[in-house]
């Protein structure tokens, strides 16, 4: 017998997990309008002595309905994340072009202004005079350039619709909320990149050691 009332009990335990199960799979967007119309209605007889009536096109259940978060919203965040970050890379694109160009315009300017002073004898071979001011310039638009090519090469995975998540970092939104060693308007590194040759320039890595 009271084995009997043990199976029962099991029986009426999984009624009442499939019940919940039925209740849940009548969808968020019958159950949420449903509650909402009838907390109105309830707000419109204390208020007003009168039941509330849903009219409008959109009707006010359904507007209210836009402004509340969805089931996915983990999902919603990730693609609104990844929408920003792609923003963001197209149109520093433009933004760096510039920055080159009127970096080219002005060691053109330098050069032509003979900044540069004539070249230093010494028993080996003519050492050029460089003037650090150029010399910096230049490093700056070789930065710039590497900077606009690396962001060239993500926006056509983006056309390709390639996962374009930086490189060591989990999901767009950890990468959006901000680095000490990002430039968010360049959406470059801070630390210059420099060409082979310079004292610090990582030859394994490809990148600036200072």
């Amino acid at each position: 017998m009271a084995k009997t009332k043990k199976v029962g009990k099991r029986r009426n335990l999984r009624k009442k997990q499939n019940s919940r199960r039925q209740v849940k799979a009548k969808g968020y967007e019958q159950m949420v309008p449903a509650y909402l119309a009838k907390m109105l209605n309830k707000v419109s007889l204390d208020t007003y002595n009168r039941e509330f009536v849903d009219s409008g096109n959109p009707s006010v259940v359904s507007r209210i309905l836009s402004h509340l978060p969805k089931r996915d919203v983990k999902g919603a965040i990730h693609r609104a994340d990844k929408a920003e970050y792609e923003r963001r890379v197209l149109a520093a694109i433009p933004l760096n072009e510039k920055i080159l160009k009127t970096q080219e315009a002005e060691i053109k300017r330098l050069e032509m202004s003979g900044i540069d002073g004539p070249a230093q004898r010494t028993r080996s071979k003519a050492k050029p005079a460089t003037n650090p001011v150029l010399e910096e310039l230049r490093l700056e638009a070789y930065h710039s350039d590497w900077v606009l090519m690396q962001l060239q090469r993500i926006a056509q995975r983006i056309r390709d619709g390639e996962n374009t998540v930086p490189y060591g970092y989990r999901d767009y939104g950890e990468f959006l909320r901000g680095d000490p060693a990002w430039d968010m308007e360049r959406m470059g590194y801070v630390k210059r990149f420099r060409p082979p040759g310079y004292q610090n320039y990582d030859k394994t890595k490809g990148k600036s050691k200072a």
